[in-house]
């Protein structure tokens, strides 16, 4: 199976897993790049932020035409959001690689960990 065909895939598995269980694409597909594509840590959080805005455009676009959207919860989430995505952004330039790795393997385990006992 040449790599497109298997990217493809793999997209198409995880898409389905984010709209089903809303579990963050981000959790996921980062996971997902760190084990099957080579990527440093930088790219690795700037194409799992940019597949993240396309796919889950199209996933609240389905929530909104379900009416399962709850706005009084959504505005304030923006509102704290926008400012710390963007200072995120900029510490990403500037951190080390080890240390962003290191971060992002520590926040899948928390939320692995979160997910298992709050079921």
């Amino acid at each position: 199976v040449n790599g497109k065909v298997k990217t493809v895939a793999i997209g198409f598995v995880l898409g389905c897993m984010v709209g089903l269980t809303s579990v963050s694409s981000g959790s996921l597909f980062a996971l997902v790049l760190m084990t099957f594509f080579k990527l440093d840590s930088r790219k690795l959080v700037g194409t799992d932020i940019t597949q993240a805005a396309i796919l889950l455009g199209f996933t609240s676009l389905g929530h909104l035409s379900l009416s399962t959207v709850d706005w009084h919860i959504v505005i304030p989430i923006w509102i704290g959001s926008v400012p710390g995505v963007l200072l995120g952004s900029k510490l990403c330039q500037h951190a080390p690689q080890r240390a962003l790795r290191y971060l992002i393997f520590v926040i899948l385990i928390t939320v692995s960990w979160k997910l298992i006992h709050s079921a």
